[in-house]
C-alpha cells in the first residue's frame, strides 16, 4: 500500500480524513441541499452517527485505489476530494464536495 499524502495550497490543506473530522463533516452534511448533486444517497434525517460512519469508511478505504482527502480551511474540514480508480482501466474518477457556505470562496 502507498503512503497517504498531504497537499497544501496557499489557503487549503488536502489531507487524509481523521476520526476527529466527523463533527465538521456532520456540520455540512446535515444541510439538505448539500447532497443534491452528489453521486451518493444521503440518509435523511442526517445524524451524527452517519458522519462518524462516513469518516470511518474514508479512513478505511484503500489509499492505492481510492484516495480521499479532507479539504481543510484553517482548522475546519469544509469538504472532501476523492479519486476512485476504475478496475477496467488505468484512469480514475475525480469527485469533490464543498460545504455550501464555502462554495465559490475556495
Amino acid at each position: 500500500m502507498s503512503e497517504s499524502v498531504e497537499l497544501k495550497t496557499e489557503r487549503l490543506l488536502l489531507r487524509p480524513f481523521r476520526l476527529t473530522d466527523a463533527e465538521d463533516v456532520f456540520a455540512y452534511d446535515k444541510d439538505s441541499e448539500w447532497s443534491l448533486y452528489l453521486g451518493r444517497r444521503m440518509p435523511r434525517p442526517y445524524l451524527r452517527r452517519n458522519a462518524d460512519e462516513y469518516v470511518a469508511k474514508r479512513i478505511l478505504a484503500p489509499w492505492d485505489s481510492n484516495p480521499t482527502f479532507a479539504m481543510v480551511l484553517d482548522t475546519t474540514v469544509i469538504g472532501g476530494v476523492g479519486l476512485k480508480k476504475r478496475e477496467s482501466s488505468d484512469d480514475a474518477e475525480l469527485g469533490y464536495g464543498v460545504a455550501r457556505t464555502h462554495r465559490r470562496k475556495v
